[in-house]
Parts: C-alpha cells; sequence; structure tokens
C-alpha cells in the first residue's frame, strides 16, 4: 500500500472513531459544546461578571517530547504517565531534510524542559490559500522513492519529570496501530490497537496487542467480528487490572489481560449508538447508549463489569454524555465548552473546577487529552507534542479586574487567541466568556440559542455579542446592538479600512451594528457561454426542455432541491426585519412545481456506483447547467472551476430570489446597546482584526473583511500556493487538478480575474436565513403536493399562513 494511503486511511479511521457514534444533530451540538448541556442554571448572565477563584489554575511546566509533534491518548499507570503517539519513519531510522532531499540526516535530538512561559505558544502560519494536505503530498521525507518506511509506535513515560522513550516497531509493511486505541493497566502494560490492510481481499482485520514496560510483545490476539460483521473499533478503554474494552459497530467486547473474551453485549444500532464511556473506580465499563426515537434523543447508562455482565449503571444523570477525564481528586470529571467540571456521589450538582479563559489557557490547546493527579493538578497535550502540567492558584491571589462579558450561542473558538491576549496584557480589563450552548440538552439542542436571543432582546445581554448569523437581522430591528460608527471613528480601525460587504451587510443607513473577521459567498458556477444575464427559473426550465438534461446533480431528489433553491431565494419569500412572507407568491410555486421533476429519493445504490469523474464531465459537455458554490479563497475557486469547466465559466447567482447569492461570515460580532464597556469592548474587538507577521486571519476562515489583508490574498493568489514552516519560511509548490483521471497543471489566477472576482464577491450583502422549524413546515406540506394529493397552489397558501404564524410568534 502506497505511504501516502496509510496514512490517509490512519486518519480517517482516527477520525471515524470519535464521530461515528453520533447523530448529524448530536455531532454538532457535542463539537461545539463538549457533549451537551453541563449547566442546569439557566440565568448564565446572574454570575457573569464574577470570575470563580476557585476554578483558576496556572502553567507550570512544558515537557517538549522527542519525535511526537501530535498526540491524542494520555494513560496513567500509578505514577508513571504514558504518551502514544504513531509515527512513519524510514525504516533505518533516517529522515530526508525536505530543504536537500539528497542530504541523509540523522534522528532529531529530543528537546529538553521548560519552565512555564504562558507567551511562548508555537504558531503555525499557513497561506490561507494553501492546501492543508500540501505538507505530506509535497514533503521528500514521503515522497522519496529509495526509503522503506514503517509505522513506529512512539511512546513517551514520564515519571515526574523524567522522561523515558521507547519505540515499538511495527513488522507487517501494511499495517499500522491506530493512535485513538492506547492504554495502560496498573503494571505498565501496554495495550495496542493493531490494524492491518489485505490488498489482496481488500479488508481489514484488527488484533490486540499487549507489550511490557521495555516494548516487548507479551500477547496478541485476533478481535472478533462484531454483530455486522466487520473487526472495526470505535472506542476502546482498558481497566487497571487490564480488562479491554472495544466499542464496535453493534458490540461491546470485553477482553480479559490475557485477551480471552470475558463478555460481548450486541446492540441495535440502526437507530442506537455508544455516546460516550469510561472505565469507573471499580475498573468497570461504563457506557451511554443512545437512542434516536421521535425526533428526540434518549439516553441510558449501562456497566459492563470484568465478568462481561451487563447491567444498569447507578450513576448520576449529570455525566451522561460526558467526557469523563482520567483523574483522581473527584468521583467524576468532565469536560464541557471551556470549563472543567467535577462531581462526587455526594453532591447535588456538578461544580466548576476549572475555567480555562479565567486562567489565561487555551481550551483549543488542551483538548480533551488530560489526566487529574490530584484535585489541584492536572497534565494535558499542548502544542508541538508537549506535555503540560497545570496547577491551581489560590484564590487570595487571583487579580481583581473589571469584567468585559462576551456571550455566544455555539462557543467563540475563533475568538479564543484574542481573548487570551486581551486578559494577558490588559491591566484593567478582562474578557469572561458566557457560553449559551452549555445549555443545549438532548431534548433540545437550541435551548442555549433560545435563552441567548431572550436575554439579548430583555436587555439582559452580554457586553460582547456573537450571535448566530441568520439572527442578526432581528436582533437588530429590536435594538440589540449599538451602533459601532462612533467607537470606529474614534480608534485605529475605522469603518472605511473593511471592504464595502463588511460595512453594509449589518448596516442601516449610517450605522452600521456588527461586523465580521472573514466571509465566504455562496453562488453558482456555469459555463460562460451558456449564461444569460438575468438568468431566471424560467431559462433554466427552457434549457432542460431544449436539451433534455436536468440542470443541477443527479443526486438532488424532490426535498434537497427544494431547500436548496429556498436557501439561495429567501430573501424573495421572507423578510428578515418586517417578517412579511411571501411563500403563496408565483415565484414559490414555480419553486414547488420545478422541485417536483426531481426523483422522489435517492437510492443508497446511487452512491454505492456514483462515478465522480464523469459527473465532473457533465459540466464541461454542457450536459449539467449549474453547480453550486461555497467560496471562501481563491485558491479554491480556481481548483473548482477548472476542474469541473475547464476555461469555459463563470460564478454567478442562482436563478431565484433577488441576487440568488449569499453572504456568509465565518463569525458575526456586536456590541450590546445597554453596555456600560463599550470603548473597551471595540478595543477588544479591533484587536481581533490585527493580523499576526504572516498576514493570515488567525482561527477565522474565508475571504478577509479588512481591505488591507484581502490585498494581500489577493497577492497571495497570482503565486504559487504554499506552506509555512516552523521557521517562517514559505515552502511553495506546484498545483493540479484532474480530468478523467489525468494530471493537469494548474496555473495561478491572473490579477485581471482576481480583481474582477474580489470585485464580485466583496458586493454581495445578502446574508441568509435558515431556521431548522421553518424547513421543517415547509418540507411537511410540500410533501402532499410531491405525492399528487393536492396542487403546488393548494400547498403552498398552507405554507404562507403557517410560516407567518410562526414568524410572528417568533419576532
Amino acid at each position: 500500500m502506497n505511504i501516502k494511503k496509510i496514512i490517509s486511511v490512519a486518519l480517517c479511521t482516527t477520525m471515524l472513531a470519535s464521530l461515528v457514534a453520533c447523530s448529524p444533530k448530536d455531532f454538532f451540538s457535542k463539537l461545539l459544546t463538549g457533549k451537551g448541556g453541563s449547566n442546569n442554571n439557566a440565568n448564565l448572565m446572574a454570575t457573569a461578571d464574577t470570575v470563580n477563584k476557585d476554578a483558576i489554575f496556572k502553567e507550570t511546566s512544558r515537557i517538549n517530547l522527542e519525535g511526537i509533534e501530535y498526540f491524542s491518548r494520555i494513560a496513567v499507570s500509578g505514577d508513571n504517565v504514558y504518551i502514544f503517539a504513531m509515527n512513519w519513519e524510514p525504516k533505518d531510522g533516517s529522515y530526508v531534510d525536505a530543504e536537500d532531499p539528497d542530504a541523509e540526516t540523522a534522528p532529531k535530538q529530543p528537546a529538553d524542559t521548560e519552565d512555564a512561559d504562558p507567551d511562548s505558544n508555537i504558531e503555525v502560519n499557513n497561506n490561507s490559500d494553501a492546501d492543508p494536505d500540501s505538507y505530506s503530498d509535497n514533503d521528500p521525507y514521503y515522497d522519496s522513492p529509495d526509503i522503506e518506511y514503517v509505522s513506529k509506535l512512539k511512546v513517551a513515560k514520564i515519571t515526574g519529570t523524567n522522561v523515558e522513550y521507547l519505540s515499538i516497531e511495527n513488522t507487517d509493511d501494511q499495517g499500522y496501530y491506530n493512535e485513538s486505541c492506547f492504554s495502560a493497566d496498573k503494571d505498565g502494560n501496554l495495550y495496542l490497537l493493531h490494524e492491518f490492510y489485505d490488498e489482496i481481499s481488500d479488508n481489514y482485520t484488527h488484533s490486540l496487542r499487549k507489550f511490557d514496560g521495555n516494548g516487548n510483545l507479551l500477547k496478541e490476539a485476533q478481535v472478533e467480528e462484531s454483530k455486522n460483521g466487520n473487526t472495526w473499533v470505535n472506542m476502546f478503554a482498558t481497566s487497571p487490572e487490564g480488562i479491554t474494552y472495544l466499542v464496535m459497530d453493534g458490540t461491546i467486547l470485553a477482553y480479559d489481560s490475557d485477551f480471552k473474551k470475558v463478555g460481548r453485549y450486541d446492540y441495535e444500532n440502526q437507530n442506537t449508538w455508544i455516546g460516550s464511556t469510561f472505565i469507573d473506580a471499580n475498573g468497570d465499563f461504563v457506557f451511554t447508549q443512545e437512542t434516536w426515537s421521535e425526533d428526540k434523543t434518549k439516553s441510558d447508562m449501562f456497566v459492563m463489569d470484568k465478568t462481561g455482565k451487563v447491567a444498569t449503571a447507578s450513576y448520576p444523570d449529570e455525566i451522561k454524555n460526558k467526557d469523563v477525564i482520567v483523574g483522581s481528586g473527584y468521583d467524576f470529571i468532565y469536560r464541557s465548552g471551556s470549563s472543567i467540571y467535577a462531581l462526587n456521589n455526594s453532591d447535588k450538582a456538578p461544580k466548576e473546577i476549572v475555567n480555562f479563559y479565567d486562567s489565561d489557557i487555551n481550551p483549543d490547546e488542551v483538548g480533551y487529552s488530560m489526566v487529574f493527579l490530584n484535585a489541584e493538578k492536572f497534565i494535558a497535550a499542548g502544542e508541538g507534542g508537549s506535555v503540560v502540567t497545570y496547577e491551581k492558584v489560590p484564590a487570595d491571589q487571583v487579580v481583581d479586574k473589571e469584567i468585559i462579558t462576551i456571550g455566544c450561542a455555539y462557543g467563540v473558538y475563533g475568538f479564543s487567541d484574542s481573548i487570551l491576549k486581551f486578559n494577558k496584557t490588559n491591566d484593567k480589563y478582562r474578557i469572561r466568556v458566557i457560553d449559551y450552548s452549555l445549555l443545549n440538552t438532548d431534548e433540545d439542542w437550541n435551548a442555549g440559542s433560545k435563552r441567548f436571543n431572550t436575554d439579548l432582546t430583555s436587555g439582559n445581554a452580554p457586553d460582547i455579542i456573537v450571535p448566530d448569523m441568520y439572527d442578526v437581522k432581528n436582533l437588530m430591528n429590536k435594538g440589540v446592538f449599538t451602533d459601532l460608527t462612533p467607537l470606529m471613528d474614534a480608534s485605529d480601525l475605522k469603518k472605511s479600512d473593511f471592504v464595502y460587504c463588511a460595512q453594509n451587510a449589518y448596516a442601516d443607513g449610517d450605522k452600521l451594528y456588527c461586523v465580521f473577521p472573514t466571509f465566504s459567498v455562496q453562488g453558482i458556477v456555469m459555463k460562460k457561454s451558456l449564461y444569460k444575464e438575468g438568468m431566471t427559473l424560467d431559462d433554466v426550465i427552457a434549457w432542460e426542455q431544449q436539451t433534455g438534461c436536468k440542470a443541477f446533480a443527479d443526486y438532488y431528489d424532490k426535498k434537497s432541491i427544494l431547500s436548496l433553491l429556498m436557501s439561495y431565494g429567501m430573501d424573495s419569500f421572507l423578510d428578515p426585519v418586517t417578517g412579511k412572507c411571501n411563500f403563496d407568491s408565483p415565484e414559490f410555486i414555480k419553486v414547488l412545481e420545478y422541485a417536483n421533476t426531481y426523483p422522489d429519493q435517492i437510492g443508497d445504490d446511487f452512491y454505492e456506483t456514483y462515478d465522480y469523474d464523469a459527473a465532473q464531465s457533465k459540466y464541461r459537455e454542457g450536459k449539467t447547467l449549474m453547480m453550486t458554490m461555497y467560496l471562501n479563497n481563491f485558491r479554491g475557486y480556481n481548483y473548482q472551476v477548472h476542474e469541473s469547466f475547464g476555461d469555459d465559466y463563470i460564478f454567478c447567482g442562482m436563478p431565484v430570489g433577488t441576487t440568488g447569492l449569499q453572504l456568509s461570515p465565518d463569525t458575526v460580532v456586536g456590541i450590546s446597546d445597554k453596555s456600560n464597556h463599550k470603548e473597551a469592548a471595540w478595543e477588544f474587538i479591533a484587536s481581533v482584526f490585527k493580523n499576526d507577521e504572516n498576514g493570515d486571519n488567525g482561527n477565522f476562515y474565508g475571504f478577509p473583511a479588512l481591505t488591507s489583508q484581502m490585498e494581500t490574498a489577493k497577492k497571495d493568489a497570482q503565486g504559487k500556493p504554499y506552506w509555512v514552516d516552523e521557521d517562517g519560511n514559505k515552502n511553495y509548490y506546484d498545483d493540479y487538478y484532474w480530468i478523467g483521471g489525468e494530471e493537469v497543471p494548474l496555473e495561478p489566477l491572473k490579477q485581471a480575474e482576481i480583481d474582477s472576482v474580489t470585485d464580485f464577491i466583496t458586493h454581495i450583502t445578502t446574508t441568509g436565513t435558515w431556521d431548522d422549524e421553518l424547513n421543517q413546515i415547509v418540507d411537511e406540506e410540500a410533501a402532499p403536493f410531491f405525492a399528487g394529493q393536492k396542487s403546488a397552489a393548494d400547498v403552498a397558501k398552507v405554507i404562507q399562513s403557517r410560516l407567518q404564524i410562526y414568524i410572528n410568534e417568533k419576532k
């Protein structure tokens, strides 16, 4: 198997292990909030201006590990902490210098242990238009044909500040270790999951392997097939006694320390999945079984003991669906959002024991790889493969500052670095994060967003507001935001520094209420030779009748094409400011009738035989008229239009709605009209727009909203793509696209086209409108028309009536 393919499979396996147990809504809820609600107090603003001084920790040491740049697993055995990472290395132990592929170099020496430096975060600066996969695709480390590679498990054993390294070599040329499936027992034995791909049979097999503390193989056993006939492992845990539990596709298996199977639990997995797992104080395996039924999730907690017996678990409901952290000091420790909570069996409610932002700790760096050594000390993953120790700060040593609150419905991850920098450098103010997503529950994934909007409109608002972009116009109409123009006039960051869409998308006259660091646009691409100025849906229908082809791709059915056209044309059917609906208009009726020309549904077998190259060729041959495009950087635009249309293309609007185009800011931010700290709040917001020395946009993705940064992006787009190494050097490479399996060189965009695209995208000011309940109503009422039971005009009247009532109630 090709080395790149092996790496790709390994990465996909790791991601699958994390995501497979989530329904779509659960996935996004957990991604944003850290496994859903953890705070039963709905009035988050009641204590928003007070720092919890019992939840402040500080970094006390940082160990940079040799040959480990990233790890996702920490295991504990007695006083020892084990860090696991799977690396692909040349079999002879050498590596190839990226700058001089012919110079064989000795392996890098281990880095030393550092004292804590809160400002020493390592930053990787990438060109926003560069391919994130370009490093492995162009680095001679991977591509040198004369080097034989082998997968090696790198293990760092940490005892206090002492670090010992162990490298376990994989003897199977086509096998590797799953880096998410490592653990250790109380005797220091290591447990791993080995994966082997047989190219002849095109099958994977998995086996458990047990090593002693010196890396000697002690035991190996093939993993038994799951209920659904495969051996893929989604979750992996080992008890102190060496009982290993595997969560698989419809099955949970338990093996003792000699790899004898001691238990098997099969569950119906059509609408059921395993949500979260942990080893309890008894060494038993606790898991949450979730079932999707009647548009909601039912969660039940079970425990599998050392004999494989499964019973209902009698643990607090608060830890359901939580990623319980290994450690001492409390019965249960788990992370939710940007805090860590603890709960003892005797407690009535969980308490916050670590607040990352208040502690000036980057929650994105820490992730979920951590272990509590006691109630006042924990270790966690750090940037660049480092291991960081954090210790509790005595409450009387916490410095008091004036509080500026920033509230959000779905997390403030793009602002993390800016919040930390502001808090470290400002002597007077501290930014405190109020994350309403903590209020989300399995019963209501939007509970936090609803409460957030209620607080905003009732005047109980945080100083800085990070709203859902679909709610901004409605909140503007209710007077929630202050006008930013006077604040801009008095600062170094002026309104005129922004591109046109950023100055006008959330403006009312000469007043600007919200800004955004980056944005993308949505529209369609089609052959320029087939384009007609001012195209309408009638023109699309005429083209279909003339050619006998469908305008959109084969994977659309009635429901999905209706949703697509509605999303682009919503500004014709709903005014987000006034709330007036026009779903009984001739234009919407025509949309319904057009959607009815598509298949009732697309079967699963469609995707089993789907030919991507053939589908792409239909665009070039003029057999499929329009392709939707989500455009957020010049390079992506250049790649997609050439791959699909060659040199005959135009980016334009969908033939529905006012423009058929949408502006999608990455993150929107404004200031409450009720805030008493408007100037300081704007000082923080302005700091978010200050790009770093390499000119990127930090944690935000898309086209930059500042004119100066846009000019930098335009300049970069004229040259070859590049990636930036750890020394800040730009490494350029050639770009390609593929037609019919053949590699075609992709030349950078020319200045004239870059200017034309920039002018076009920066003048799109129509923002999207999306509402799950609104779309559900449309789907429900359109169904009788699609089934031939009602006319389009009749269902349009019902949709208009229901949605007007819904919008009026919502406003």
